[in-house]
């Protein structure tokens, strides 16, 4: 395992101080699944941290996410990403899916996946505010 970089962030006035960035690298898998979240704290225990924004997001809005994955073993695939169920959306939102999603058919359903491509460098910052752009262009349904 590498070790986090660090980044000098300016403040008002001289003080300086360190924010570690983290990266894809530090984050292990949630092997919990197939969880349906009753609430927006519930998705704590099922989605990972690079992408916990976006999908409180998407959840707030009324899009019900499938599937997601940002964590070290995605490193080797060179993808982070969210699946939604295409038929699911709003024509509204189908419209913005199309703009960033690839279609993601999967036994006879279609899906829709926005991805990201990662590295072991890849920060969980960039891939958070990479992802909540994304969500936040979303409409409520």
């Amino acid at each position: 395992m590498t070790e986090p970089r660090f980044r000098i962030i300016t403040e008002a006035g001289p003080k300086k101080h360190f924010e570690i960035l983290k990266t894809l690298q530090n984050i292990e898998p949630i092997e919990e699944g197939s969880i349906v979240p009753a609430n927006v704290d519930d998705l704590d225990r099922v989605v990972e941290e690079p992408l916990l924004e976006a999908c409180k997001i998407f959840f707030i809005k009324g899009v019900k996410t499938w599937m997601s994955s940002a964590n070290k073993n995605d490193i080797k695939n060179g993808e982070a990403h969210i699946i939604i169920k295409y038929e699911s959306l709003s024509e509204e939102n189908k419209r913005v899916a199309d703009r960033y999603a690839v279609p993601y058919p999967y036994r006879d359903i279609s899906y829709v996946k926005f991805t990201m491509y990662v590295t072991e460098s890849t920060t969980i910052k960039s891939i958070s505010k990479h992802m909540v752009k994304i969500a936040s262009d979303f409409k409520s349904q």
